[in-house]
């Protein structure tokens, strides 16, 4: 079984974090993907390789953001060998969350 957590962000968000990254407003969301079997592990070797080949440095840290396209194109015909979930506080919907909740809405 391999896992990879990863930033998941459409195209463009990439091109916004890239450009114009502020720590105080824009945050890399953090996602978790599993391989169920040898078919998960591949598409998901697939997906690190293209991150990894688009990564970029900022602020002397490395990104290697997956793109939801990506996910779309490489297991959306062939689903059910990969599980995903949110990993931490970092990701989309738990910050949309807690952003709800600390605003009062």
């Amino acid at each position: 079984m391999l896992g990879n957590e990863i930033y998941l962000v459409s195209q463009i968000q990439s091109e916004q974090l890239k450009e114009e990254y502020n720590s105080e407003t824009m945050y890399y969301p953090h996602f978790l993907l599993i391989g169920l079997d040898m078919i998960g592990n591949d598409q998901i070797r697939e997906l690190s390789t293209i991150a990894w080949e688009n990564a970029y440095t900022q602020k002397g840290l490395i990104r290697t953001v997956t793109l939801m396209e990506d996910v779309e194109r490489i297991i959306g015909n062939n689903k059910g060998h990969v599980v995903g979930s949110t990993a931490c506080l970092g990701n989309s919907l738990n910050r949309w969350i807690l952003d709800r909740e600390l605003n009062g809405k």
